[in-house]
């Protein structure tokens, strides 16, 4: 009986272990499909993120643990079509990356200068650092700085003045 119940904590402990292996394949798969995608690290790092990523993707024969047919084998998804697949989709990506340059950002990144040019309209037409906060689901000092960072960008009134007038 002992040793019923030792062998079922050991298995359950190898089980655990395992999930926590698998997980971490998981993360790593995830995270090469956001870098394909453009989504992943600093604007300044994306295209040689999305190229490392593509180049793990592409491997075929890499031994290494990591590697992208033993990250599938583990995870017990199919390499080739998630190969295909991804490769596939990476490469939509850049055309659609190509011909429209403001997609260089992603999808939440556009989401957020959007709101901060509203952020910045609304605090500029009177509306209180406060109630900015309330309106858009964001703390007081998140407001603060996102209208500092604003007027940070515009060109001082002089420099507009000069234009104008030159």
């Amino acid at each position: 009986m002992e040793r019923t119940v030792r062998a079922h904590r050991i298995a359950n402990a190898c089980g655990a272990r395992a999930e926590g292996e698998r997980a971490l394949l998981r993360a790593l798969l995830l995270d090469a499909i956001r870098c394909l995608m453009g989504e992943a690290g600093p604007a300044a790092r994306r295209a040689r993120l999305a190229a490392k990523a593509r180049a793990w993707v592409a491997s075929t024969d890499d031994p290494e643990p990591f590697s992208f047919e033993n990250a599938c084998t583990w995870l017990r998804l199919p390499a080739d079509r998630m190969r295909s697949t991804l490769l596939r989709l990476a490469a939509d990506y850049e055309r659609t990356f190509r011909s429209h340059p403001t997609s260089r950002f992603g999808v939440e990144e556009q989401a957020r200068a959007e709101r901060n040019s509203s952020i910045v309209a609304l605090r500029d037409a009177g509306m209180r650092p406060r109630e900015l906060a309330e309106r858009f689901g964001l703390s007081y000092e998140a407001i603060l700085l996102i209208c500092s960072q604003m007027a940070a960008r515009r060109p001082a009134p002089e420099a507009l003045a000069a234009v104008a007038a030159g």
